[in-house]
């Protein structure tokens, strides 16, 4: 059993630990990225249906209910959807920030995912710099030092899935 970990075992589990980490890194990323463009993307189009209805709806009141904060952005969409004459501006205005807590729902969701990923990425390059001196330690000191990142990345690589997951949901 002791050979089970040579003198590299541990500089090349690290080593390839850290490599699989950034990839992940960079999926979660991009996945973001694409995920935020997207919202972004249309609350743009939002503002410019906005700008549009140049007879009701003013340049001015865009950027101003875009600087509200959200209780105060529900307040104005109730008045709005209150007034007969209003009631379709305040359904796109309702359709913005409805996309907006998306925005912030998905910031939210990737916080500890991210976090926890991050730590583990630590803690394997803490190790990666200390292989030969946890090879040294002894097979038992080394083997669950191994295990215990091993399971603390995989956990790291369900809780991103499962967020991937929660997003291509919504």
């Amino acid at each position: 059993m002791n050979n089970l970990f040579t003198e590299y075992s541990a500089y090349y589990f690290f080593s390839s630990w850290l490599q699989a980490d950034a990839a992940l890194i960079s999926i979660v990323a991009i996945f973001i990225i694409f995920k935020l463009q997207t919202y972004n993307s249309k609350i743009d189009g939002i503002k410019t249906a906005l700008f549009n209805m140049s007879k009701s709806v003013g340049p001015s009141e865009v950027t101003q209910f875009d600087g509200f904060s959200p209780e105060k952005k529900l307040k104005y969409i109730n008045k709005k959807l209150e007034s007969p004459y209003s009631v379709n501006e305040g359904r796109i205005f309702e359709s913005w920030k409805l996309t907006e807590e998306k925005i912030v729902k998905i910031k939210q969701q990737m916080k500890w995912p991210i976090i926890f990923l991050a730590t583990t990425m630590g803690m394997c390059g803490i190790a990666l710099f200390l292989s030969n001196y946890i090879h040294k330690s002894g097979f038992i000191i080394e083997f669950i030092i191994t295990v215990t990142i091993l399971i603390l990345h995989l956990i790291a690589i369900m809780q991103n899935l499962t967020f991937i997951i929660k997003s291509i949901k919504e």
